[in-house]
């Protein structure tokens, strides 16, 4: 079976983790495509992203995680590495596996982290910022809805 993703426990708290684990990809050229339902928590304010389209490049996405600790909630990011016709919402893995999209990262509940890759090079490049945190693979043959 091939993992294509990892699952985290993550803190119940106000912080900066996704800056953290996702660096690289913040990092990369990258459009970041917003799910259905985001609830991403600042101390002022009920929403992180306060902006009202659902597509950003990945210096918004940087912009709006670096200055402040924000308590992510629930939320979905598709992330596609090029520039694409459409950039569709991924809602299971079924969707990913089937998509051009390239990355995907969820939060679940404030405390899972749940992050998908079509390269194996990124899923090591994560677990190694991770080191602290608990973490289950995922393999490509789950069934496991993200939105």
């Amino acid at each position: 079976m091939n993992i294509i993703g990892i699952r985290f426990q993550i803190p119940n708290e106000y912080g900066n983790i996704l800056e953290k684990l996702l660096k690289n990809e913040l990092s990369e050229d990258s459009f970041w495509r917003r799910g259905e339902h985001e609830e991403i928590l600042t101390f002022s304010s009920n929403s992180l992203i306060t902006a009202d389209n659902d597509l950003f490049t990945n210096l918004e996405i940087r912009k709006y995680l670096k200055p402040k600790p924000y308590y992510p909630i629930f939320f979905t990011f598709s992330v596609y590495f090029k520039e694409q016709l459409s950039y569709p919402s991924i809602k299971s893995i079924r969707d990913f596996l089937s998509s051009n999209c390239d990355f995907v990262v969820a939060v679940i509940d404030a405390c899972e982290l749940i992050i998908l890759s079509k390269e194996q090079k990124r899923i090591d490049k994560i677990l190694n910022l991770s080191n602290s945190y608990k973490h289950n693979y995922i393999y490509e043959n789950q069934e496991m809805d993200l939105d």
